[in-house]
C-alpha cells in the first residue's frame, strides 16, 4: 500500500523533535480544513468503500489511528503550547467526524443495514465513537492530574 500525505504527516507526530511534531500537526490541520466532517462520517459507515480521498478509505481504522496518535502527543509531557493548541484543534475536528459517525451508525442500525463481511479486517467491526474518544481524553487528563497534582499549568 502506498503512503499518502496524511500517512506521512501522521508519522511526523511520533518524531523525537518537537518542531517536527508541530509541523506534522499543522499539516494535518491544513488537510483537515479542506475536508467535510459529515462526508467522512458517511464514508465511515458506508458498506461500499468506493470513495477515494483523504480519510475516505479504511476510514474507521484511519480515524482510530489518528485519535490515538494525537492523544499520544498530548501525553509526552512538556510540549510546546503551539503544538498542544494544534493537536487540540485536530482532535476537535476528529470529534466532529466521530459525532457524525455515531449518528450514521444509529441510522444504519435503525434501517437494518448490515455491512458484515468475511474479511478479517472488516471496517464495520472497528468500534469508534465520540464516547470512545472522550474516554481516551479523560484518561489523559486523569494521568496528568495524578502525575502533577500541584501544577496549575496545562
Amino acid at each position: 500500500m502506498e503512503k499518502n500525505e496524511n500517512d506521512n504527516a501522521q508519522l511526523f507526530l511520533a518524531h523525537s523533535h518537537e518542531w517536527v511534531r508541530l509541523a506534522g500537526a499543522q499539516l494535518l490541520g491544513h488537510v483537515f480544513s479542506s475536508l467535510d466532517p459529515q462526508q467522512i462520517a458517511v464514508a465511515a459507515v458506508s458498506c461500499t468503500g468506493a470513495s477515494t480521498g483523504v480519510l475516505m478509505t479504511r476510514t474507521r481504522s484511519e480515524l482510530r489511528s489518528l485519535v490515538l496518535d494525537l492523544c499520544a502527543v498530548l501525553q509526552l509531557g512538556n510540549t510546546l503550547p503551539d503544538l498542544v493548541e494544534q493537536v487540540i484543534k485536530n482532535l476537535v475536528f476528529l470529534a466532529r467526524i466521530l459525532q457524525g459517525v455515531s449518528e450514521q451508525d444509529t441510522r444504519a442500525r435503525d434501517q437494518g443495514v448490515d455491512c458484515a463481511m468475511d474479511d478479517k479486517e472488516d471496517e464495520s467491526l472497528i468500534k469508534i465513537s465520540l464516547a470512545w474518544m472522550i474516554r481516551r481524553m479523560r484518561r489523559i487528563v486523569n494521568t496528568e492530574i495524578i502525575q502533577t497534582p500541584k501544577s496549575t499549568q496545562l
